[in-house]
């Protein structure tokens, strides 16, 4: 029998932020969320890493382990067990500039996360559009914007909440952590990972 965790201590909720690689930008957001600074080309890392940051939900202190994926991390068992069956929650990050990101999220990692994922993270998902550029810039590319209504239209159906950010600008950059962390806190949040 699971018991469940006492809020009053300390919380840690793994993340994790899923996206096309490159395409839709998770360094540079997780670079933006973490140490307050933005990079367009932030190095990559080698192995697996992940950051950590504590954040306030309605007045409690939850520490946050945020594991970035892409789609060379599935390469085997061990580690899409690791990531899928240990998470508390998903942050599901496509680039406003890149069909094929969001498409990606649509066809593959929404598979993934519904065969590998346990019940409680299955619950816990926030969709993100990630727009590292300056409105100048991408309104000279109309042909690659991924269509907002659409976008916002499945996550409603999937009563996902749904976030635009920009971390070049620091534009809700935080809000989506927040909210994810709140869907975890406030489902009685059961260490699912034993």
């Amino acid at each position: 029998m699971e018991k469940k965790k006492n809020l009053e201590q300390d919380c840690i909720f793994r993340i994790v932020i899923i996206g096309y690689d490159y395409e839709c930008g998770i360094k540079s957001l997780l670079k933006k969320f973490t140490l307050g600074e933005f990079s367009p080309f932030p190095e990559s890392q080698v192995g697996v890493d992940f950051d950590i940051k504590t954040i306030n939900v309605d007045n409690q202190d939850i520490k946050l382990q945020i594991w970035p994926q892409n789609k060379y991390f599935n390469d085997t068992s061990d580690k899409r067990d690791f990531l899928y069956k240990g998470a508390h929650g998903y942050l599901l990050v496509y680039g406003c500039h890149s069909q094929k990101s969001f498409d990606n999220l649509l066809n593959d990692w929404m598979v993934q996360i519904d065969k590998f994922s346990n019940e409680f993270s299955k619950r816990n998902l926030v969709l993100v559009c990630n727009n590292s550029e300056t409105p100048e810039t991408y309104m000279t590319k109309p042909n690659y914007l991924v269509d907002s209504n659409i976008t916002k239209q499945w996550a409603n159906s999937k009563n996902i909440p749904f976030f635009e950010i920009n971390p070049k600008e620091n534009f809700n950059v935080d809000e989506p952590f927040i909210q994810l962390a709140r869907l975890i806190k406030n489902q009685n949040f059961i260490n699912s990972t034993k």
